[in-house]
């Protein structure tokens, strides 16, 4: 079987794909109101075939595009759960491509926009979320436990003990933006059974220091850490970084709240760093 990475072989078990799933068709709506690309899309499913309805935004009115086939798709080879769709439409003066996946309920569309009139306009790109109308179904929370929902409880038989493993971090992180005003790197450590994070801000001269971490599973009943929360607190900021691991990369979302009589508003950075040992391999 040719192929141009591990991922593209299969069995052909594996390789059969499942009916569409019912929560994916319907009406989504475009989770920004003051959007000026597609405002909604309607989903639908005729005899095992996909097509996508979209409607552009305009100050006066939906734009309705009409409606195109969409080839559905799995997230990888060996799953055969449809997570995703892509579709075309061509305008004459211009094509968009529609790259689309669902994940988490939040529908994601990603357009790619190509003229073809000799406006001079140039190709654009953009991203966005949709969301629907859900009624959520769950069992009520039993009364004599402890918890505020439903992922607070834990089955006995799972209990990791409330150890939460981040071993997996312990190294340098560097920020994928040359260019950022923020953290630039940071380093990662273990001592026990605890974990340590040294971060390095732009333009300062020395680490900011090193601060104990909180870790955190997916779930009551993980192990494996995916994420943590660390705290600096200087005398004219108050800096809380909430940390989660993505596809081999850490995002930082920090929060920066200023506590001396400056001007300055209190910011949010989100930022992405890759581990320096993956690169050398």
């Amino acid at each position: 079987m040719k192929h141009t990475r591990a991922n593209d072989r299969c069995s052909i078990a594996s390789a059969t794909v499942k009916p569409i799933p019912a929560f994916l068709e319907g009406v989504w709506f475009n989770t920004d109101p003051g959007t000026g690309e597609i405002a909604k899309v309607v989903i639908s499913v005729r005899g095992g075939a996909v097509s996508i309805r979209a409607f552009g935004a305009d100050a006066s009115g939906l734009i309705e595009w009409g409606e195109a086939p969409a080839i559905p798709y799995v997230e990888r080879i060996g799953s055969s759960l449809v997570t995703g769709f892509f579709a075309e439409y061509d305008f004459e003066f211009m094509k968009t491509r529609l790259a689309t996946n669902v994940k988490y309920g939040v529908l994601v569309i990603q357009s790619y926009n190509e003229f073809s009139d000799d406006s001079g306009r140039p190709p654009y790109f953009t991203r966005e979320f949709f969301s629907r109308e859900v009624l959520h179904r769950h069992q009520a929370l039993p009364p004599e436990e402890h918890s505020v929902a439903l992922g607070d409880l834990l089955e006995k038989a799972k209990d990791s003990g409330g150890r939460v493993d981040l071993s997996h971090y312990v190294g340098r992180w560097t920020n994928t933006n040359p260019d950022t005003l923020a953290i630039t790197h940071f380093d990662f450590d273990r001592r026990g059974n605890s974990f340590y994070l040294r971060t390095f801000g732009a333009g300062h001269p020395t680490c900011w220091g090193e601060v104990r971490v909180i870790p955190y599973a997916y779930d009551v009943a993980g192990i494996r850490g995916i994420a943590f929360l660390a705290r600096y607190d200087f005398e004219f900021v108050e800096i809380t970084l909430a940390v989660n691991e993505n596809k081999g990369l850490i995002i930082i979302a920090s929060y920066h709240t200023f506590k001396d009589a400056s001007p300055r508003s209190n910011y949010f950075k989100r930022e992405f760093f890759y581990r320096e040992e993956a690169v050398r391999r």
